[in-house]
């Protein structure tokens, strides 16, 4: 009996051990699933904080500025006969005063009188100004006029008329580009 009890004991005692590690075993197996899918779960984040940092600078690039950032600094006009038509060269100093290089403007630009009204609307673009920021930059245009605009702006001192310039579209050496309002 002794015998028997011995023997069912090492039987007993196997078959817990082989039990054991199987339960080792098991719990091993899970244990490396577990970490498997921590690894995927912290790789997805990363991915997800790369993706938030570039969105984050998307929107920078993308946010709304102002489109008053660039500023006439001078302007002058005068006569220029252009074939067998009158018209004026107009030449104004231009100021960026955004953070970063313009490099295409489309504006409007208009002479206006001291009542605010508007004498010539001309539409302009210039590609490849690249104007640093900053600083400032010379834009000469000649615009086609009608003979009594050009009697009236020959006639009218110049320090009377101002240049108002209102930015359409403003494309940045970084690709950025700045939509504004029509005139």
């Amino acid at each position: 009996m002794k015998k028997l009890l011995i023997a069912g004991l090492v039987l007993s005692s196997s078959l817990f051990a082989s039990s054991l590690e199987d339960r080792v075993s098991a719990l091993e197996k899970r244990v490396q699933q577990l970490e498997n899918r921590l690894n995927k779960t912290e790789n997805v984040q990363e991915k997800i904080v790369k993706k938030q940092k570039n969105l984050v600078v998307n929107v920078a690039q993308t946010r709304v500025m102002s489109c008053a950032k660039i500023k006439i600094v001078a302007f002058d006009y005068q006569k220029e006969n252009i074939g067998l038509d009158k018209g004026y060269k107009l030449t104004f100093d231009i100021k960026n005063e955004y953070n970063k290089t313009i490099q295409n403007l489309n504006i409007m630009i208009g002479l206006v009188d001291n009542e605010n009204d508007t004498l010539v609307q001309e539409h302009l673009i210039k590609d490849n100004v690249n104007i640093s920021p900053k600083q400032t930059k010379q834009i000469t245009d000649t615009y086609i006029i009608n003979d009594d605009l050009s009697s009236y702006l020959g006639d009218t001192p110049k320090n009377k008329i101002k240049l108002d310039v209102v930015p359409l579209k403003i494309k940045f050496s970084d690709g950025t580009i700045l939509k504004c309002s029509r005139w």
